[in-house]
């Protein structure tokens, strides 16, 4: 199942940089972690947020429940899950190419 899902967070202001800085250092190893296991499949910054918008797979609600809620900066997240299915074209061109064209994402 895929996922699109838009986060934006709101940690406490009053934090000393080094308790925000170990925060997302921890979000950040699992979030590779996430994307090394196939469940993280893209993310994206956007821009004037501390937040992100990215694809998930997962293989069923209740495992992206989990993963999401053990991401350390979940009890300051804001969430917003979107369920995706594949769009008619995309089956079309892999009919007819038999894959998609590569993802070059945003900027590199």
């Amino acid at each position: 199942m895929m996922f699109l899902i838009r986060m934006a967070t709101q940690l406490p202001g009053d934090w000393p940089p080094e308790k925000t800085a170990e925060l997302r250092a921890r979000e950040l190893e699992l979030g590779i972690r996430y994307m090394e296991q196939g469940l993280l499949r893209r993310v994206f910054r956007t821009i004037g947020e501390d937040g992100n918008a990215s694809l998930w797979e997962a293989e069923s609600l209740e495992s992206l429940h989990d993963a999401l809620r053990a991401l350390p900066k979940f009890p300051w997240a804001r969430i917003v899950v979107t369920p995706l299915v594949e769009h008619p074209i995309e089956r079309e061109v892999r009919a007819r190419h038999g894959s998609l064209p590569s993802f070059r994402g945003a900027a590199s």
